[in-house]
């Protein structure tokens, strides 16, 4: 890995309302420091296919699709993963 950074679990935050944007906010904050401390210009991140989270991540954040995934594991069932990225 270079010098992308990765925000994850956001999801159960978002339920609860603002809290979820405060913790987004928080993190790339945080990431800006590090960007300036060790460089890197991209944040990554993964979301469920879901309209809520997907505008929450777009519209009102700035991230822009630029993968799918499908996912299963031995005791999930088969999901979409939206893979998002945010250019600093």
């Amino acid at each position: 890995m270079g010098n992308e950074f990765i925000i994850i679990n956001i999801r159960r935050y978002l339920q609860q309302g603002e809290e979820g944007e405060q913790l987004l906010e928080l993190a790339i904050n945080k990431i800006k420091e590090l960007q300036y401390m060790a460089g890197g210009m991209v944040i990554f991140l993964e979301s469920e296919n879901n309209d809520k989270l997907l505008h929450f991540y777009e519209c009102e954040n700035g991230f822009k699709r630029f993968d799918v995934k499908e996912v299963k594991s031995g005791t999930e069932k088969e999901h979409t993963l939206i893979q998002l990225l945010k250019v600093m």
